[in-house]
Order: C-alpha cells, then structure tokens, then sequence
C-alpha cells in the first residue's frame, strides 16, 4: 500500500498520512476509515497532517477525494495541514483554490514536516491562521 496512517505524537493529537509510493483510491478509502477509528478512540482535538514529501503520482479524482475527507472528519478534527514537495503541494493548493474556494481556507501548506507541526502548534494555541 502506498499510504499510511499513524499517530505523529504519543499525544495522540495528531494523525499523519504518509504518502510514500504510487497510491490509489482503494489505499486512500482504507486509511480514511483508519484515521476515522483513531480519532473516536480520543475526546481532544486532533490534527491531520498530509505528508506528501515521498509521493507518488497524484490518483485522478484525488481533489475529489479531499473534499470528501473533509467532509467525513469528526468533530474532533482541528486542521489539515499538507507537508513536504513544495511544488507537487502548490499544485494541489492552486487546483483546491479554484474548485473549492471555500474549503482553500481549510487546508494549509507547508514546505516539510516540521513547518508543518509548527502551524498545527499555532493552530493549536489559537494564534490566527495555521
């Protein structure tokens, strides 16, 4: 499979999808259902980060997708935010920009891993926009 999912912290505030190889819509659906378990498993607030930084080929319908998964989070969800590949993220924002302006807002950006855990953080202590 070309997807994980696993807790990032042992806080277990945060779930991260590793996107490490080709993928397609049948990995993608299982660790939705995955990530979905593990945050009913906790009452706190979690995080979603998307690292994108070993990916394969963008599935087709994946913007589709991403709508999708947000629209099946559950109220425990803070933010999304997507890591790594910083040209292949760009893509992703410019289309997720002008298919669902609404939902561009939503999503965030970051060049690493570690960019990315940082606006969580701000997120997460209520500092303004991830």
């Amino acid at each position: 499979m070309g997807i994980r999912v696993v807790w990032d912290n042992s806080e277990q505030t945060i779930v991260r999808f590793d996107f490490e190889a080709k993928w397609n819509f049948l990995d993608f659906d299982y660790v939705i259902h995955e990530c979905i378990s593990m945050m009913r498993k906790v009452s706190h607030r979690v995080d979603v980060l998307i690292n994108i930084g070993e990916s394969g080929p963008l599935a087709v319908g994946a913007v589709l997708e991403t709508r999708d998964l947000r629209e099946t989070l559950p109220s425990n969800f803070g933010v999304m935010v997507f890591a790594g590949n910083p040209v292949y993220g760009s893509a992703i924002a410019s289309v997720l920009t002008r298919v669902y302006p609404a939902l561009s807002d939503e999503f965030v950006f970051a060049d690493d891993l570690a960019q990315a855990r940082a606006a969580v953080a701000r997120a997460a202590e209520g500092l303004g926009a991830p």
